[in-house]
């Protein structure tokens, strides 16, 4: 197993700990949730960065109407390749 170091502004993806490791539901850094399809693996040593996750962001609207929007994030939890983003996901939803 790779040493996980401290996340710095320059700490690679490939780097960080996995949040996404399955499909199922997760939760955005702004409290959205997501539904997680796919998740592929890496099948190589980690030297590629990869968005491999795919899925969903629900948005439950007034009306009671539930809308998705296709995503695609790193296993990290990183919606974006830069920078920290709403879309970010921090880990797996609580059932209701």
């Amino acid at each position: 197993m790779k040493p996980i170091p401290k996340r710095t502004a320059i700490t690679p993806m490939n780097l960080l700990p996995i949040v996404i490791n399955a499909p199922g539901m997760y939760i955005t850094r702004c409290g959205k949730r997501v539904q997680i399809d796919t998740v592929k693996d890496h099948s190589d040593d980690y030297t590629v960065t990869r968005f491999n996750c795919t899925g969903n962001v629900l948005t439950l609207h007034p009306s009671g109407r539930t809308t998705r929007k296709y995503a695609i994030w790193h296993e990290c939890g990183l919606y974006q390749g830069h920078g920290i983003n709403d879309l970010d996901i921090m880990g797996k939803a609580e059932s209701d």
